[in-house]
Formats: C-alpha cells, sequence, structure tokens
C-alpha cells in the first residue's frame, strides 16, 4: 500500500545540484543524495502502476497493524465497508481480516493518511459519541473551534497531533465527554466566569 508524503526536502537540492557546473564532482559529493532520488523515482513509478488515476496515492511503503487481532491493515476504497453509501473518492485503512475483524479508520482524501487509528465499532461508536459532545462547544458559540482544541490540548497536556478524537481509545473519549459536560454545566449555572483564563492554557509543546 503507498501513502502520500510530500517530496523529501533534499530532492530539490539534489536537481539543482546537478544543474551546476561540475555536475561529476558535485554529485559525487552526495552519493546518498543520489540513491534518495533514485529510490523515490522507482516507488512512484511503482505506485502510479498499481493506481495510474490517482498520483495521490503514490510514495512510501507504510505498515499499519490491527490493534485487536495483529493483522495488516491495506487502504482500500471506502466501498468495500459502506458499499453504496460510500463517497466518491474515499478510502479506508481496513483490517485485512475484515470482516471477521471490523477494525478500520477513515483515511485524508487527499494525502491518503489515516485519520486516526483503527478502531472497532465499540470504539468507532464512542469517538462519534465524543465528537458530537466536543464539537458542540464551538457550534454552540460557548467558544471557537480553535478555542476548544486549544481547551482540549490544554486538560488533556497532549500536543497538536494528539488531539484529535480519531486517535482517541474509549477511557480518552469518556474523560472528554465528562470534561465537556463540566464545561456546558459551569457555562449554565455561573456563566464563563472564572473561565477567562482557560483560552491561555499552555499546551504540552509550549511548556
Amino acid at each position: 500500500m503507498c501513502r502520500h508524503i510530500e517530496p523529501p526536502g533534499i530532492l530539490p537540492a539534489v536537481f539543482q545540484t546537478l544543474a551546476l557546473g561540475n555536475r561529476r564532482q558535485r554529485a559525487l559529493q552526495y552519493p546518498a543524495d543520489i540513491f534518495i532520488l533514485i529510490r523515490t523515482i522507482l516507488t512512484v513509478f511503482a505506485c502510479y502502476v498499481r493506481n495510474p488515476t490517482d498520483w495521490s496515492v503514490y510514495s512510501e511503503e507504510i505498515t499499519i497493524r490491527c490493534p485487536y487481532c495483529g493483522a495488516k491493515a491495506t487502504l482500500r476504497p471506502s466501498s468495500v465497508v459502506y458499499g453504496e453509501r460510500a463517497k466518491s473518492g474515499g478510502y479506508l485503512y481496513v483490517c485485512d481480516r475484515y470482516p471477521k475483524c471490523d477494525a478500520y479508520v477513515g483515511a485524508h482524501q487527499k494525502t491518503k493518511r489515516p485519520m486516526g487509528t483503527l478502531a472497532n465499532g465499540d470504539l468507532r461508536h464512542k469517538r462519534i459519541e465524543a465528537h458530537k459532545v466536543f464539537d458542540q462547544m464551538w457550534k454552540s458559540g460557548l467558544m471557537t473551534k480553535w478555542q476548544a482544541y486549544r481547551w482540549m490540548q490544554g486538560k488533556f497536556a497532549l500536543n497538536e497531533d494528539q488531539a484529535h478524537i480519531a486517535k482517541f481509545s474509549e477511557y480518552m473519549c469518556d474523560q472528554l465527554i465528562a470534561a465537556c459536560n463540566q464545561v456546558y454545566e459551569k457555562s449554565a449555572y455561573g456563566g464563563m466566569k472564572g473561565w477567562d483564563g482557560i483560552w491561555n492554557v499552555k499546551t504540552q509543546g509550549e511548556r
């Protein structure tokens, strides 16, 4: 399976190096760069052969294991799971033992990177529930969306990459739901008085 990655930053330098004078001498100084260039070209070509209609699928191989059964998860069209209800162009990382093991997770449409970690039916339901409760914080106008995610990061000492419900366990979903309900309760009975400093909570990366 292939996932999208941005071309390594070294590649522009390689191309520039090859375009400059005394190419032979300059190129010999960067054998590792040349190797990376060749490997990337071969990887792109191999992935294009697999899926010539979708260039966004190209890139390096990654391995995702199902946390429930240990089998490999493969990038597949969402129609494999959702059938006719699937969105056009949608992809999922699906456990290779599906449907016996019903773990899967969505993939970003453009990059084909997983949106989170594989989840079975119970965890998917819990994440949906947590998202509904959390999203209401900013959809109701209580906070902006940015403030809500900042609050989540500060509340649970998460960095930006970790602050995604699609990566949460059932325990973390329950903790988030409870924390959100506390915010709603405080807002309903005491307003946001005393919460003025909530937006200034430092995230893990700022500590």
